[in-house]
């Protein structure tokens, strides 16, 4: 099964869930230490680990910043125990990148199914998206808690293409995954112009995408990707036997209206500690995605407090 370690001062309740742990078919490793984690993981092979937040030499939150800004170990889940109940506890432990909070005492059912729902997830993250070939949602927001735990300035790109429900219901499915394959064509294309391995593309789910890459990148890139778009919608909707609508619902096709494929683009970026965690750089993205729908209008939005408007060119730009 997995590899799993508990870090916990409490030798008792650390065997309890060892023990529990092991006739769940994993293999247990317990130790009493904190700032051994790291070096604990690579010799062992971990890959999933409990920890008390309350340990003498590190806590348990600063085990999982560790963790969170490691080159290679920054999507290992991390589950936090305490007996510390409160909201602000738990909030506190989810801000700093765990992926889950139990409260002692746990039942050992508990305890079983959080792991295999971690090591579920953790699985199904490092899998390419099926439909795209792009990284998939959770280890986008991995690598943004990542960039954010190293206090390093990032942007991101949360790219939306309009109306893709309605247009799968009319078109049906091999249309509507042809046109995010093809639009995810477009963010990698642009994406390997730029002058920097820091940038990664991801599916989110259906017609969301999200792109993160340095800040002086964005603006340019983001404009590229529409002016693409647009360009080829055209040649798409030839390409599915479908005529393109001058404008969204301006088709009607089997008694249904057949949407334009429009693109939404909202960015944001973040400086260093300017946010803690990535649920709050997110609510920066909703906030824009919630103007623009308020506008009823496609296009780029940026989030003009913080967005650079002076950003470097791509290199060697694609046409």
């Amino acid at each position: 099964m997995a590899n799993i370690l508990c870090v916990d001062t409490d030798k008792r309740f650390g065997k309890y869930v060892c023990a529990h742990l092991t006739d769940a078919g994993h293999r247990c490793i317990l130790d009493n230490q904190g700032k051994r984690t790291l070096e604990t993981i690579e010799k062992h092979d971990i890959e999933l680990v409990i920890a008390e937040v309350m340990l003498p030499d590190m806590c348990g939150f600063e085990i999982c910043r560790r963790v969170r800004a490691h080159e290679d170990w920054f999507t290992l889940p991390v589950v936090l125990m305490s007996t510390m109940d409160g909201e602000d506890e738990v909030h506190h432990a989810l801000s700093q990148g765990a992926d889950d909070y139990l409260i002692k005492p746990f039942q050992s059912n508990t305890l079983v199914s959080c792991v295999a729902k971690q090591l579920q997830e953790a699985n199904r993250g490092t899998k390419p998206d099926p439909i795209t070939g792009l990284t998939s949602g959770k280890r986008i927001r991995a690598i943004i808690q990542r960039t954010i735990t190293q206090k390093l300035s990032f942007s991101t790109a949360y790219i939306e293409m309009d109306h893709i429900a309605m247009f799968g219901q009319v078109a049906g499915d091999a249309p509507r995954d042809k046109a995010l394959r093809h639009l995810s064509r477009i963010l990698e294309r642009y994406g390997e112009d730029l002058d920097t391995s820091d940038f990664y593309a991801a599916h989110l789910g259906l017609g969301h995408f999200a792109c993160v890459m340095p800040p002086e990148y964005v603006v340019p890139y983001c404009k590229r990707i529409i002016l693409s778009w647009e360009k080829h919608l055209p040649e798409f909707y030839e390409s599915v036997g479908l005529k393109m609508p001058k404008a969204a619902n301006a088709q009607i096709n089997m008694g249904r209206s057949l949407p334009l494929l429009d693109l939404t683009v909202c960015v944001t970026e973040n400086k260093p500690a300017e946010v803690s965690c990535v649920q709050e750089h997110i609510d920066v993205l909703n906030h824009l995605r919630n103007k623009a729908a308020g506008q009823g209008a496609s296009g780029l939005y940026l989030d003009n407090r913080k967005t650079r408007q002076q950003s470097r060119a791509p290199r060697n730009p694609s046409t």
